[in-house]
């Protein structure tokens, strides 16, 4: 974890995305009392949730570090841990993949000055604080098991989200 608070009186969230895009995101968050687990490879991200999903409060994904092909992970994250809320940051210059992202479900954009809630249509509403429920905490030696744990491979991680994609999704992009 890379924020330096008690993670048993914070939500968690999961930042995905190249460092320095990271790094910003982190900051955001931390001000907003979130404590934050960051990696920078999205099936990584997806492996992280399939293990600990309901510890996580969000996630945010940088859209400077996804491929298209990989936004139908947000999808999969709504239909199997709803609770999650999914904030964009990054979003300059790349409206296709934004507009993608709120069609498969983001809640949100991440901005430096804060949290900005999608209303419908994708429609930025009024910053609103974060109002999502304190996660529950991670006990210290939960990562230690976690450790020597098989990893799935990125192919097979891959294949388990095209499974969850509903097919007129992919079928656009090839």
């Amino acid at each position: 974890m890379s924020a330096a608070v008690n993670p048993a009186n914070h939500p968690l969230g999961l930042v995905v995305g190249n460092d320095a895009c990271r790094a910003s995101a982190v900051a955001t968050l931390v001000r907003r009392g979130f404590c934050c687990d960051e990696t920078r490879d999205p099936y990584q991200a997806m492996l992280r949730l399939c293990r600990l999903g309901a510890d996580f409060a969000c996630v945010v994904l940088s859209l400077n570090g996804l491929y298209r092909e990989e936004l139908p992970m947000i999808a999969a994250i709504k239909t199997h841990l709803p609770h999650l809320e999914i904030w964009l940051s990054h979003t300059d210059g790349r409206q296709a993949a934004l507009a993608e992202a709120i069609r498969l479900g983001a809640d949100g954009l991440l901005a430096e000055d804060g949290l900005h809630r999608l209303g419908r249509g994708g429609s930025v509403t009024e910053e609103k604080p974060a109002t999502i429920p304190p996660a529950a905490p991670i006990a210290p030696a939960a990562a230690a098991p976690l450790a020597n744990e098989p990893v799935l491979s990125t192919e097979e991680l891959q294949a388990l989200l095209e499974e969850l994609t509903p097919a007129p999704v992919a079928a656009r992009w090839r």
